[in-house]
């Protein structure tokens, strides 16, 4: 499903989740894991 959804070759998904990868929000979006970016608004008190 992965392999799929992020267009990446399962052999690079496989080496990927055998270890700890962190990694940025966009390049998130680079390798295919999320669409988009959501920044939290900031609500006034009323």
């Amino acid at each position: 499903i992965l392999s799929e959804c992020t267009e990446q070759p399962i052999d690079k998904i496989l080496e990927d989740s055998e270890r700890d990868f962190f990694m940025s929000p966009q390049e998130a979006i680079d390798y295919g894991l999320i669409d988009e970016i959501v920044t939290p608004t900031k609500h006034e008190k009323k």
